[in-house]
């Protein structure tokens, strides 16, 4: 069912090969030690201009925000436990966020990496300062009225080592459609277009969705177009091990902590469900020391796990030190401090 990961797929995505450009954050959960964060995503809005019919959580209260402060200490609790990056997403769209340009700068004087995924509408919103923060961004590409105009990232104010890349889920488009796509991504000289299936479907679906996916981009035969091959699986631990290494501060109750955003695809749940949360962002080290224990089992309650290698990879390292052949000598990879 599997199939061998791309280089897109592990310079763009989280495949798990990252983890292992970190010896000592690897190290110290081998060893039992709470010095194991490598990145964090940081959704500090749901509210969000857009309605996307495949949005994964559409059923979140919509008005939900975490306090500046809430983001700065949790940020720095992690900093000091071997943080290396914080990726601004949602939720909603992160650029309503009010603060979202101090956010962004606040983060980058810790020394921190930043990134950010966005839908593209609201560029403005975002200083020129800003943008030159991040070391990539993304857009998710939704098509609506007006949509081919409306979507951008600005080339032109971020660094120049900065990656801007596209994301599009695929319903059925055809290949003129396709085309649209990558006219809007070439605007911004995109260094990649993602393409993916919705993932609230069913197991079979997104397997038949990703062969036509496959037939699809042959045809296009356009090398700035790349097959994520995401597919669902239960993990074969109790423990989330990924949820160590890059925990998801949601902006449910003005900031709690998830094992990950793919949480929301459980049961087509489409919110972060009570039964999954790990702590409050305030409660994150008592989480990393082993003081708090999640109240979820990923084996019996993650039948929608879309990062179930990556947890089992790392559950394999954690209980019997198990590791790729090549270890922890591995290509240089784009963004190794983005997991």
């Amino acid at each position: 069912m599997g199939r061998a990961k791309t280089l897109e797929e592990h310079q763009y995505t989280s495949t798990g090969v990252k983890f292992w450009r970190h010896p000592e954050q690897m190290n110290s959960y081998r060893q039992g030690g709470g010095g194991t964060v490598v990145a964090t995503h940081v959704s500090p809005t749901s509210r969000c201009n857009l309605e996307c019919s495949y949005c994964s959580v559409k059923k979140r209260d919509r008005q939900s925000e975490i306090e500046f402060q809430v983001m700065q200490k949790y940020i720095s609790d992690l900093k000091s436990r071997g943080l290396r990056s914080v990726i601004f997403t949602g939720g909603g769209e992160p650029t309503i966020y009010d603060r979202f340009n101090d956010l962004a700068l606040w983060t980058k004087d810790q020394g921190l990496d930043t990134a950010l995924i966005t839908n593209g509408t609201l560029i403005d919103r975002v200083s020129p300062e800003a943008w030159r923060t991040f070391s990539w961004a993304r857009v998710s590409i939704n098509q609506f009225p007006g949509w081919q105009d409306r979507i951008n990232l600005p080339r032109d104010l971020v660094d120049e080592s900065c990656t801007l890349g596209a994301s599009f889920v695929y319903t059925g488009q055809s290949l003129k459609e396709l085309r649209e796509v990558e006219s809007v991504a070439k605007r911004f000289d995109a260094d990649y277009i993602r393409v993916l299936p919705d993932c609230l479907h069913s197991q079979g679906e997104l397997l038949r969705i990703h062969d036509e996916i496959d037939q699809r981009l042959e045809s296009l035969g356009d090398t700035v177009f790349f097959h994520q091959f995401k597919i669902h699986g239960v993990p074969n631990s109790d423990t989330c091990h990924q949820s160590f290494f890059r925990p998801y501060l949601s902006e449910v109750g003005g900031g709690t902590v998830y094992p990950c955003d793919s949480v929301v695809l459980n049961s087509n749940s489409e919110h972060f469900a009570e039964k999954y949360k790990i702590c409050g962002a305030e409660e994150i080290l008592n989480f990393l020391d082993g003081e708090i224990k999640s109240s979820f089992s990923p084996s019996e309650d993650c039948e929608g796990c879309v990062f179930t290698e990556n947890v089992d990879m790392l559950g394999a390292w954690k209980e019997k030190g198990e590791m790729p052949p090549e270890g922890f000598k591995k290509d240089k990879l784009r963004h190794e401090n983005f997991p």
